[in-house]
């Protein structure tokens, strides 16, 4: 038994090139649908083998080799430089509560440490306020005058047998930042 095929023509009269049949189709589809699953599963491999980078734990390293980095167990006693009955007795009757101090981690910036200690207060008139304290040990001299620390600043004499330095006044949307700089050493506060 033959079997005859019709070829299919266009309009003009050629034969259309292309026509599948339905197991061509049936094998395509099966096909596209085998790579489909197969990306899907690298895609979740990768995934999965990925390693895993801790928030606050990864390092920066610049081409000129600067580095930055959070020091995860590290403390440079911020806690304790200035106590929360102080914070109260500076603010006196300006403030109606002084909460408990929240001290940052330790931040590494190309050797130079920083931490921070910060007195979240109630102001007089109800609104939320805040006093911190900085420090940041630099590595030696030569980090602390690369920093320039006290460039645009006004002496503000001494505090205790160490020179003060005035910070001008910040407006950050409506919040106003008054800041005063202590230098001991290679510690500025």
């Amino acid at each position: 038994m033959i079997k005859k095929t019709k070829k299919r023509l266009s309009e003009d009269g050629g034969e259309i090139q292309g026509h599948m049949t339905r197991r061509t189709r049936a094998v395509v589809l099966l096909a596209m649908t085998i790579v489909g699953i197969g990306a899907i599963a690298l895609a979740v491999w990768t995934i999965i083998i990925m390693p895993r980078t801790n928030p606050g734990a990864q390092r920066g390293v610049s081409a000129s080799g600067f580095t930055a980095f959070v020091e995860q167990d590290s403390d440079l006693g911020m806690g304790t430089v200035v106590k929360k009955e102080d914070v109260k007795s500076v603010l006196g009757n300006k403030s109606k509560s002084v909460s408990d101090v929240v001290v940052s981690k330790v931040m590494n910036l190309d050797g130079n440490r920083g931490q921070t200690a910060t007195y979240p207060f109630v102001r007089a008139d109800g609104k939320k306020a805040s006093v911190y304290v900085d420090v940041m040990l630099f590595k030696n001299q030569a980090a602390l005058d690369a920093a320039n620390v006290t460039k645009n600043t006004l002496k503000g004499g001494m505090i205790g047998d160490l020179p003060a330095y005035y910070l001008h006044a910040l407006t950050l949307g409506s919040d106003r930042e008054y800041r005063l700089l202590v230098i001991k050493g290679l510690n500025v506060y």
